[in-house]
Order: C-alpha cells, then structure tokens, then sequence
C-alpha cells in the first residue's frame, strides 16, 4: 500500500476530505484483510525485531511525514486551524488504528461498533475535519446510560 499514490489526485486538488477519507479507508481495508501482518507488527514491535523498525522506516516516517507535509500546507492556506501537524497526524492515524486493534483483536464479533470500513473512514474524516463540538454555545447532552 503505497499512501502517496493512494491520493496523489486529492493532494493535487487539495481535497483535504479525500486525502483523509482514502487514507483511513485504504488503512481499514488492508487490516481487515490481513490481520495477521497486524498481528506480525505488533508482535515484533513487542520484541523488538527489526521488522518493526523496517515498518517505521518505511511507512510510518511516510505517512507522517505526507500527512504532516500536507497539513502544513493547508494551514498556510488557511484552511486548518493552526496545531501541530504530527499532533493531527497522530490524532488520526490513532482513531484508525484503535479500530482495527478492536475489530481484530477484542471485538472480532463487532459488538462494542459494528459500521463498515466506509462509515468509520467517512467518520474519522468528519472527526478530524470538524471536530465533534456542536460550535453553538450549547452544553453537551448528557448520557443517560451514565
């Protein structure tokens, strides 16, 4: 999965929807399919092999540092608000990857979320993009199940 040429077109048009929304969905669907090289990642982060450090060098140094470069730009743009690129990088690389870790690993059966990888990637982008306040002044709503 190379993430550059996943949205080369949406970089170019600067479309900050699909550059977020391709990426996490390309992610989703990579993990769902092989949740084993998952499982390999995490196994040889844990002991310290050097695939783990192979993965970092080339993709996870990529991918922050295509996301981080685009950020930046869009900020300059004045189009993101004006934080850390590798903070917002971080913030979504880890919606997705938390989800997967659960569909994989904890909650293969779905109970806790069950949303196809389309609605969680088109969710995580609205997340990123527009945050979850309501912007109106108004108090949250409390649960009722608390």
């Amino acid at each position: 999965m190379d993430p550059e040429q996943m949205v080369a077109e949406a970089l170019k048009q600067k479309d900050d929807r699909a550059v977020f929304e391709q990426l996490a969905l390309g992610a989703l669907n990579h993990h769902e399919c092989d949740p084993e090289f998952q499982r390999l990642l995490l196994h040889s982060a844990l002991e310290g092999h050097e695939l783990a450090e192979m993965f970092f060098e080339k993709f996870i140094l990529r991918v922050y540092e295509l996301l981080g470069g685009y950020i930046a730009e869009r900020q300059r743009d004045g189009a993101m608000r004006n934080i850390d690129p590798l903070i917002v990088v971080r913030s979504f690389i880890g919606m997705i990857i938390h989800h997967s870790l659960n569909n994989n690993l904890w909650d293969p059966k779905r109970r806790l979320l069950k949303i196809s990888n389309e609605e969680a990637a088109k969710n995580f982008t609205d997340i990123l993009l527009n945050g979850i306040s309501s912007g109106d002044g108004t108090p949250p709503a409390k649960r009722s199940d608390a």
